[in-house]
């Protein structure tokens, strides 16, 4: 059985709304305690610590444990602008909204399904394919014209 993949706009998802939200008034929040040069420099100095092998050992050493927690709560400013970006941008992406019984997409794009910024795959939501034609299906077919591909969901 073939079924028609309709476009999708975040603005109506209520809880995907929620998340924007939330994370811009965590902003304002966080932004009282430290300012977002300070909170960038603690996660530079977090990546840093990824790269010289530190996180890997602070399970054994609590000096190293107690900077990363300490760095980590002064990273928060910068990670809830990142997510705030993504967000809106997700905002301006074509979406599909996938119904439930759909197992594969077939298009005439090569590229995969991806989940936009605020949405998990289990939610069926995906940036749209760059596609002329986007099917779901239950089944696939025996054969598939040579311009197109399938993805599983």
């Amino acid at each position: 059985m073939n079924i028609t993949i309709e476009n999708f706009d975040p603005s109506t998802d209520q809880v995907f709304m929620d998340k924007l939200k939330e994370a811009r008034e965590k902003i304002v929040e966080e932004s009282k305690k430290i300012s977002l040069e300070d909170s960038l420099a603690a996660k530079s100095a977090i990546q840093e610590m990824f790269k010289r092998g530190e996180l890997k050992e602070m399970t054994n050493n609590d000096e190293l444990l107690n900077k990363y927690i300490e760095l980590s709560n002064k990273a928060s400013l910068a990670m809830l602008h990142e997510d705030v970006k993504r967000y809106e941008k997700t905002l301006t992406q074509e979406l599909i909204k996938v119904p439930e019984g759909v197992k594969f997409i077939i298009s005439n794009s090569t590229s995969s399904l991806w989940s936009p910024a605020g949405f998990h795959p289990s939610q069926r939501v995906f940036i749209k394919p760059e596609s002329d034609t986007i099917l779901g299906v239950d089944v696939l077919p025996k054969t598939l014209p040579n311009n197109q591909t399938y993805c599983a969901i």
